[in-house]
Parts: C-alpha cells; sequence; structure tokens
C-alpha cells in the first residue's frame, strides 16, 4: 500500500504571499549540502500533432476551445527554493531577488533532463524534510506574477500565435505573451523524504523534475473555463485568449528518476501519474484542462491542482483521491468507471491511457 496525503500543499500554492524565509540553513553541526535542480522531463506540449505553419489572411476568429498548442518557451519567474519539514528549520536552497539586470525567469520548455536552475551547493542543517517549496513572488506585496508564453495553436487547421500584448492572432511568428498568475508558491512532496544525518558528510541533488504535456490551451468563447493563468479576455471574444496549467514539480533525489503515466479523462481533462522508475512507488499526481474542437467539455470534476493519495487495493485497481474528488477504482490502463464527487456525487468516467 503507497499512500501520500500533503493537504498542506493547496494551501501554499494559493495562499504563499511572502518572498520565502528559513532559517538554521549554514548550522555549523552538518556537514551534508543540498543542491536544487530543475528538470523538465521528455515530451512535447501538445498531444495532437503539429498543424499547418502557416494560416490564411484575415482569417475570422476561431470558435471554441482547443489543447492544441504548441509551447515554445514558458518563462517563469523561480525566486525561491525551500525545504521544509514536520519538525525541522526551513533551509533555503536557491534565492533570486528581482532587480535592474535581474528577472529570475527560468525556461520551463528549455531541454529535457537539464538543469535549468541557476542553483549551487546549499548547507543543510540535520533533520528530516519531506517537502520542497517553489516560490514565484519577488516581494511581499507581489500577489500576482506573470508567465512568458511563446505558444502556436491550432484552430481546425489554422495556426495563431502568441503575440506581445494581444493574445493570439493568425500573424507570425510567436512572440512572448505575458499571462498574470496568482499564487506566490506551490508546495511539492518529497518521496522519500530526505534525511540529513549530522555525521554524514555529502552532497543530496535534490532534482525537481516536471511534465509540460498539455500545459497550455486556447479559447475564443466564454471565459468560465479559464483557470489560473490567462492572457487578457476580451468580450466580446474577437481575440483568442491563452492560458496556461500552474507549475507541478517532483521531487526526488539519489538519482531516482520519476515516470509519467498519463490519462486522459472524458475527454476533458489530463491526469499525469508519477512514479519511481526504479521502486515503482508513486509520488504524485497533476491534473490540466484538456479541451477538443466540437467536443463538449465535461471532465466531472475541477481538473486542476493535484492528487497526492493513491493507495493499491490488492486487486488491480487503485485509490485515487483528493479532498473532493476519488476515483475508488482507478486501473493503470484505459477503462471506466465511476468517480465520487464532492459536489455531484457518483460520476461516471472514461480514462484513456495515453502513449
Amino acid at each position: 500500500m503507497t499512500e501520500r496525503n500533503m493537504s498542506i500543499r493547496l494551501l501554499t500554492a494559493l495562499a504563499l504571499a511572502t518572498p520565502l524565509t528559513g532559517c538554521g540553513i549554514f548550522g555549523p553541526d552538518s556537514n551534508t549540502r543540498v543542491r536544487a535542480e530543475l528538470v523538465r522531463l521528455p515530451g512535447e506540449s501538445a498531444t495532437a500533432p503539429v498543424g499547418p505553419a502557416s494560416a490564411p489572411a484575415l482569417a475570422p476568429p476561431p470558435a471554441g476551445v482547443t489543447s492544441d498548442v504548441t509551447v515554445t518557451s514558458l518563462l517563469v519567474p523561480i525566486t525561491g527554493v525551500e525545504l521544509r519539514g514536520p519538525a525541522s528549520d526551513a533551509a533555503i536552497l536557491f534565492e533570486c531577488t528581482t532587480g535592474p539586470g535581474e528577472d529570475c525567469l527560468v525556461d520551463l520548455a528549455g531541454p529535457a533532463l537539464e538543469n535549468l536552475l541557476a542553483s549551487s551547493d546549499m548547507t543543510v542543517s540535520p533533520g528530516t524534510y519531506d517537502q520542497v517549496v517553489v516560490g514565484y513572488c519577488s516581494g511581499p506585496t507581489q500577489e500576482v506574477w506573470d508567465a512568458l508564453v511563446t505558444a502556436e495553436a491550432r484552430f481546425d487547421g489554422t495556426t495563431y500565435y502568441s503575440r506581445t500584448g494581444l493574445g493570439l492572432d493568425d500573424t507570425g511568428p510567436a512572440e512572448a505573451l505575458a499571462l498574470p498568475t496568482h499564487g506566490c508558491g506551490s508546495g511539492f512532496p518529497i518521496e522519500p523524504p530526505l534525511i540529513v544525518d549530522a555525521d554524514t558528510e555529502a552532497t543530496v541533488v535534490l532534482r525537481l523534475y516536471f511534465d509540460i504535456r498539455d500545459i497550455a490551451y486556447a479559447a475564443s468563447e466564454s471565459p468560465a473555463n479559464i483557470a489560473y493563468s490567462c492572457s487578457p479576455v476580451t468580450d466580446p471574444y474577437v481575440t483568442p485568449y491563452l492560458c496556461t496549467a500552474y507549475p507541478t514539480v517532483v521531487a526526488t533525489y539519489d538519482g531516482l528518476l520519476p515516470v509519467v503515466e498519463r490519462y486522459r479523462i472524458n475527454s476533458s481533462a489530463t491526469i499525469g501519474l508519477n512514479f519511481q522508475a526504479s521502486t515503482g512507488a508513486f509520488i504524485e499526481a497533476y491534473v490540466r484542462r484538456y479541451f477538443t474542437p466540437g467536443v463538449e467539455w465535461d471532465p466531472g470534476f475541477t481538473p486542476d491542482a493535484f492528487f497526492s493519495t493513491f493507495i493499491d487495493n490488492g486487486d488491480g485497481t487503485y485509490r485515487l483521491e483528493r479532498d473532493d474528488v476519488t476515483f475508488p477504482n482507478f486501473r493503470r490502463e484505459t477503462h471506466s468507471g465511476t468517480m465520487d464527487t464532492a459536489d455531484l456525487g457518483p460520476v461516471p468516467y472514461t480514462a484513456v491511457r495515453l502513449p
């Protein structure tokens, strides 16, 4: 049986409004140093194949919502990385302060399996650390930060390009588009927890892996579908807009590599189950909105944020749950079943395992 339940993560993901602070990070009683690395897992941003590279002149605004979006650059300000534990002092692993000539931006669409963070080894006090917090804000008064996204979206074979200050239009090439984002930090479990021993001299590399599959979608209809980070929306929707999911990382160390199993739920959401490659232990799961033009969007639950609980039922099924929704008999294959939701009660679903 494997179970992780880190309810604190949703609080930090939505409510952290101050820069990361810590104490005891340079204790003389420690011989252990930790280096945080931010690493993208292999894979493209869009599930759908890339469409035509050009579009007819003066094309009308597209209708609907689509996840057929290719992200070529996703710049996010990483202002801090901090270790936390139930009885340990917080330990700062990385800090970046915005200022003249410094923007702290990291391209999450950068090269796969390479460290994207300009980090260094930091001495960490003895203790047990079971959570890593990633910060995005540069000061205690900041409430919104911008993700800068360069992307192409395809509606019925027509390509639309991100344009600085405009949203999406049919004139290329794609430019960086600012997407205002709320939430100054996210907390993620470390699996297994990192134990720092006062008598052990070592350097530990804590790798924060993330997946960009289906991280963005484009739309030209009701903003009821907006979640987290979107470009400005016009009404009526003359200019299509672009949205991204909140960044999610999987924290592990000792050279352990996560593997991702991706599932499409009711043709309306993507769930990525993350496991340790060597042991098969569950770490966590992200969930993101997914849209297909002409297909009704009906995921049956709110497809944002995370799942931290995945319990083996012992009969080939698993209990995947968070506070508002439970999949009591989830299978690691294409299957159908019933989810239990806090708002709607039992809801039927179909999960299609993706390549």
